[in-house]
């Protein structure tokens, strides 16, 4: 009887061995996620990841612009203007889901892409027609100009005499988290913290979700929603953040 009872148990433990030998060798893309359900973003590669034991960071470059900026998997990323939050990764790829649960792919560099990144930069060659792309931590690619900012403040109901006389900008600031915004200074009018609902030192972070530093984004939603819409500013108020909703009349 105990021959039989050994016998069961070696079969056992051998079964047992089999499968994990067999599980070890599965692709790992097959253990992460179905590739085929993310879109490729290949304008962006990976040149770099980090790893500190609580955070992984990954060194992203542009092809279009050369320019290089770093994401975390705590941070995110702002693609076609949507942002993007890291998910999972892989030997060659991350994978990075919206809101929506759409996703989207970003892969490691490898010999191609750094001998042709090799090649542009001995070229002078500068391409603009390329889509921008932030980390949700950035400030916008572009700079604010005041035509831009005037769109901005007619859209969230600033009276149009002050706007007709506003020869001010905001300023470049971060939140106590490190968002990026616009802060309303000292240099603004009096008169423009009496007539809207801002104070001033009012950082200025989102309108409706969509950080103010997607100014091309934000100024198309403003004008789409129009007159008539209501829109939830977000603004960090003396180190708190604030919700002032804008009517639209």
């Amino acid at each position: 009887m105990n021959f039989v009872k050994k016998t069961i148990l070696i079969i056992f433990i051998s079964f047992l061995y089999i499968g994990q030998v067999s599980s070890s060798k599965l692709p790992l893309d097959n253990l992460f996620w179905n590739i085929k359900d993310a879109k490729i973003i290949d304008e962006l590669f990976i040149v770099a990841s980090f790893e500190d034991g609580e955070e992984t960071s990954f060194l992203i470059r542009s092809k279009a612009s050369e320019e290089v900026f770093m994401i975390t998997n705590k941070t995110g990323l702002i693609v076609e203007g949507s942002e993007y939050f890291f998910s999972k990764m892989n030997k060659k790829s991350i994978l990075l889901k919206n809101a929506s649960n759409k996703k989207i792919r970003i892969s490691f560099a490898d010999a191609k892409d750094h001998s042709a990144l090799a090649k542009r930069s001995t070229e002078s060659k500068i391409q603009n027609d390329k889509p921008k792309v932030r980390t949700t931590m950035g400030y916008s690619p572009k700079d604010l100009d005041l035509q831009e900012a005037k769109s901005i403040a007619l859209g969230l109901g600033v009276p149009k005499f002050l706007i007709e006389n506003l020869n001010v900008l905001p300023v470049r600031g971060k939140s106590r988290t490190g968002r990026p915004g616009w802060a309303l200074t000292d240099k603004f009018p009096a008169i423009f913290f009496t007539l809207t609902p801002f104070k001033e030192n009012d950082l200025i972070l989102a309108v409706d979700g969509i950080s103010s530093h997607d100014i091309a984004l934000l100024n198309d939603h403003l004008q789409t929603k129009g007159r008539g819409g209501k829109f939830a500013v977000e603004v960090q108020r003396s180190g708190d953040l604030k919700m002032i909703e804008v009517y639209m009349r």
